[in-house]
């Protein structure tokens, strides 16, 4: 049976409401540690606890910002928004290693196919997600802390690309096993560092978490970044997630109870909502109105996301366009010099000397593994050259 849930519904309403005056200030303390509400699967003959999401948790107290000066029209060459954004997608993987023993280090068939399960969820839904870049850090603390404020800032603060055009994912081991969180678009100013969304690595396809890893918690999650309240938000009220089309729920549902009715309000629960706590294969479905909310929220507090970068269509794979521009980016390489560019140019996830179409090259065979001393990006197989001078090395 799924543990009681005392803290499961978090009030967050203040953070979904129209802009505030003031900007969006960081909590003075760290946030408190939140109750287990699912039962995981038994590792090692120990039975395990997690936390669905605290989305609740880490936007309590934030002030929505005001939305970007101008019309997001304005923003579009055409003078309106693309019918479908297609937003690019920089996965960072956080991992720990001791012994040697690495853990959480994801695999890139792994976050292949979690990109896929987010397409298979949006499609249709006015969003499409394509792979940017996949970067690895082996930071222990980070690993571990990244619930604490000060790990997840630093760690967001170090690794996000662009976060006006591009969503950033990062993979980590959040305490309590805490499946994901994500921050609304109108906590922050759209190119603020901290937008993004963090997941359990076991959260993903193929981790250990049972029905809990078939990556719809970044389905999830990517709905908060998006601009979805909880199906459950303000239990039974009539403002509850801001959406017409989403049955009023008490509490989250968990265990895809069919006909589920815990409101007297009309309509059953929506057990099989993303934006509800049911189990990965029960989660099938946005509503209308959550399609609407999400374009309206976009629109408003985060205009550029998925829009070509600066610099798109001058022909140069620049880094911080991410192969997010397909009028500059997408090719394989095809010189000695591609392969040592530190640039993704064919947009698979891999660089320089990792790239199949640069085995050959002469610049690879020099090339250097992870945990290896470097002075430049170009020497790394994969990853990137880390670290303070003298003690830097290829992640």
């Amino acid at each position: 049976m799924m543990l009681r849930r005392s803290l499961a519904a978090a009030a967050v309403a203040a953070a979904l409401v129209l802009p505030a005056s003031a900007p969006a200030q960081s909590p003075a303390v760290d946030r408190i540690l939140p109750v287990p509400d699912l039962q995981l699967p038994a590792r090692a003959g120990r039975s395990r606890q997690g936390v669905r999401c605290v989305t609740g948790e880490v936007n309590a107290g934030l002030a929505p910002v005001p939305p970007p000066s101008g019309s997001p029209a304005a923003l579009s060459a055409s003078g309106e928004l693309p019918a479908v954004r297609d937003v690019p997608v920089a996965f960072h993987v956080v991992y720990s290693s001791k012994r040697g023993q690495q853990v959480g280090n994801l695999s890139q068939a792994q976050i292949e196919v979690q990109i896929q399960v987010l397409n298979d969820a949006y499609a249709g839904k006015g969003f499409s997600f394509h792979l940017s870049g996949v970067d690895r850090t082996q930071n222990n603390k980070w690993f571990t802390n990244c619930y604490s404020i000060g790990a997840e800032y630093e760690m967001k603060q170090a690794l996000a690309v662009d976060p006006a055009t591009t969503l950033n994912s990062y993979s980590c081991q959040p305490s309590q096993n805490i499946l994901g969180y994500a921050y609304y678009p109108s906590s922050f100013p759209e190119d603020d560092y901290r937008h993004g969304i963090v997941l359990h690595h076991q959260s993903l396809p193929g981790g250990d978490f049972g029905a809990y890893s078939l990556g719809d918690t970044a389905t999830h999650e990517v709905g908060h970044y998006l601009g979805l309240a909880h199906t459950f938000e303000g239990g039974c009220s009539l403002q509850g997630d801001f959406v017409d089309d989403t049955p009023a729920e008490q509490s989250p549902e968990y265990d895809c109870t069919a006909g589920r009715d815990s409101c007297p309000a009309p309509g059953l629960d929506p057990i099989h909502n993303y934006m509800d706590y049911s189990d990965d294969v029960c989660l099938t479905e946005f509503t209308p109105g959550q399609v609407v909310r999400m374009d309206d929220q976009v629109s408003t507090y985060h205009p550029t996301l998925g829009l070509p970068p600066p610099g798109c269509g001058d022909a140069v794979c620049d880094p911080g366009e991410a192969c997010s521009c397909a009028a500059d980016c997408g090719s394989p390489p095809t010189s000695e010099s591609q392969c040592s560019d530190g640039i993704d140019n064919d947009c698979d996830g891999s660089v320089d000397c990792s790239d199949s179409n640069c085995s050959a090259a002469p610049t690879c065979s020099s090339c250097l593994g992870s945990g290896a001393g470097c002075s430049s990006g170009s020497q790394c197989c994969s990853g990137n050259c880390k670290g303070k001078p003298g003690s830097r090395t290829c992640n």
